[in-house]
């Protein structure tokens, strides 16, 4: 028996930022959730852009299992980002191994729209741990 067998493979990461335009470069985090045993939680933050004149951007981040020191673990999951807004929701999908940072959206553009609250629906899959 697999150690997520019987447990749910599916979860929804909530966090809410009602000053988008307040948002700086120290990162809010969600609460963590339980999602196929392991911890999720978000990080947000506002990055300078990666030139010159590269406007910054809203860098959406997903934390699994980071308490766990060990290398052995891997985790892939399916991640549905959804920033909500009245005018037009950002989203972006991905399946991903966890480790990577990116940004996820330009931050004039983000300012441009009234940005009700940032939600993460994901589905993890194909997990395998070794603690």
């Amino acid at each position: 028996m697999s150690e997520t067998e019987g447990t749910d493979l599916k979860g929804v990461v909530r966090l809410r930022i009602d000053k988008v335009a307040e948002l700086g470069a120290e990162a809010t985090f969600s609460p963590a959730e339980k999602i196929a045993k392991l911890p999720w939680r978000l990080e947000v933050l506002k990055t300078a852009g990666e030139g010159q004149h590269s406007p910054p951007t809203l860098a959406v981040y997903v934390w699994c299992n980071w308490l766990n020191k060990s290398n052995s673990w891997s985790c892939r999951a399916i991640v549905k980002f959804i920033i909500k807004s009245r005018e037009l929701d950002f989203v972006r999908n991905f399946e991903h191994n966890f480790c990577a940072k990116q940004p996820f959206v330009n931050w004039t553009r983000l300012l441009d729209l009234e940005v009700v609250a940032i939600l993460l629906h994901m589905t993890v899959k194909n997990m395998k741990t070794h603690l």
